[in-house]
């Protein structure tokens, strides 16, 4: 809750490893400093070949804020 780096936390919605409300946790610990997109259709780790193109968009416009 203390932690003041932004976080961007991307979960595939059908990721079988770990699932998605553990990164919705650690976005109720601390809403200020994180943002959670859950891509439909996406396992572990692979949202940016389920959703490249919006994948890419919002990565570049987390690093411009």
């Amino acid at each position: 809750k203390s932690a003041q780096t932004p976080v961007l936390l991307i979960h595939g919605l059908e990721d079988n490893k770990t699932a998605p409300e553990h990164s919705r946790e650690l976005h109720a610990a601390n809403p200020r400093f994180t943002e959670v997109w859950e891509v439909p259709g996406a396992h572990h780790v692979d949202a940016s070949v389920v959703a490249q193109k919006e994948f890419e968009e919002r990565v570049l416009r987390w690093f411009e804020k």
